[in-house]
């Protein structure tokens, strides 16, 4: 069976569509398939090749698919595509179904209504889109909900923290580039916090970056990791180990959010695109992750609403942080790649 997938990585998209769509292929590896990723440029090269898989550029444009249509031949002999990417278009749908392989489609913004096989949404707010009612008709597999979160297994190998220290070790990532400089700025925002309690009772407070292969680290944050205030990770492979080292992560509605569940750290989120929105709030209105609001809306109102929040959970009792892990793990059992893997199998043996 061979399996193509259509990603794309460049300073707009970050590196979480490829993670989630490598996991998803490590798993059809694993059930007997093969597999070659597809993108407009070489963004995607040295990732895929680092993973041992082919990538074949199709020399088009990442965010008008449409210029790519005259190239899907080289996708041909593909039992099944996987498409991860929000620059679809009605009319690149069907020029991939006249092809023939079988279409599935990681959604998580409903821009349309796609010409597909499957679509996958593992997003718990998926809810906000009625599905089943729009392509009940359409004889279309529907991959929904948290079941379908297609993390790496080492996510799910694991469930109890590593941390027993008095200090509070907070887990903080951006993805990718950190375009906005996000991390940095939360960083020393947590140092000034840091700072304020040092001559109280208040436990001291220990960063934890993990930070993008592209992220430029400054000399400001080489002088925190000297004075042993910053631990920076990057390029680095066992990602849950790091996250169980901590008591408390601020990270992005994405993926990472996913993740730090699976690992039980309580956890604060916030956004600066409009995919990561829904999550953002369908976990924050579920009382399991609070939301500190969108960077894009003002930097000061983000950071003082971070400080509320980190404050919030750092003086909670560790039992009471225990049980907030607890039930964020719940949601999420790690075995989303293989559900997804085992679909696309079952589906191109009938």
């Amino acid at each position: 069976m061979k399996i193509g997938i259509r990603a794309d990585i460049n300073e707009t998209v970050a590196t979480g569509h490829f993670m989630r769509c490598a996991t998803i292929a490590d798993e059809l590896i694993k059930q007997g398939a093969t597999v070659t990723f597809y993108s407009a440029d070489d963004g995607v090269s040295s990732f895929a090749t680092e993973r041992g898989y082919d990538n074949i550029i199709l020399g088009s444009k990442w965010d008008d698919l449409d210029t790519e249509i005259d190239s899907l031949d080289q996708m041909k002999g593909c039992d099944a595509i996987l498409l991860d990417t929000y620059y679809v278009t009605p009319k690149y749908m069907e020029a991939l179904h006249e092809l023939g392989p079988k279409v599935i489609y990681i959604d998580d913004i409903h821009k349309f209504h796609y010409k597909v096989d499957a679509i996958v949404n593992y997003s718990p707010s998926y809810t906000e889109y009625d599905y089943k009612t729009e392509y009940g008709s359409d004889g279309a597999s529907l991959l929904l909900g948290t079941d379908y979160v297609p993390l790496r297994p080492q996510f799910s190998e694991y469930e109890d923290s590593d941390h027993e220290g008095d200090d509070i070790r907070i887990f903080i990532t951006s993805g990718g580039m950190d375009t906005f400089g996000i991390c940095e700025k939360i960083i020393r925002r947590l140092c000034d916090i840091r700072s304020s309690q040092n001559s109280g009772s208040s436990p001291d407070i220990r960063i934890v970056l993990l930070a993008g292969r592209s992220f430029k680290i400054t000399d400001y944050l080489r002088k925190l990791v000297a004075d042993s205030i910053l631990e920076i990770h990057q390029n680095v492979t066992d990602v849950a180990s790091i996250m169980r080292s901590c008591d408390i992560g601020i990270t992005p509605a994405g993926t990472t959010l996913y993740e730090l569940s699976a690992c039980k750290v309580p956890s604060i989120s916030y956004t600066f695109t409009d995919n990561q929105l829904s999550d953002a709030h369908f976990f924050d209105e579920k009382g399991l992750i609070a939301y500190i609001g969108d960077f894009r809306n003002g930097e000061k109102a983000f950071l003082d609403s971070m400080s509320d929040k980190v404050a919030d959970l750092m003086n909670m009792e560790k039992a009471r942080r225990r049980d907030l892990g607890d039930k964020m793990h719940a949601m999420i059992d790690g075995k989303g790649a293989y559900r997804i893997a085992s679909y696309i199998k079952s589906a191109n043996s009938h």
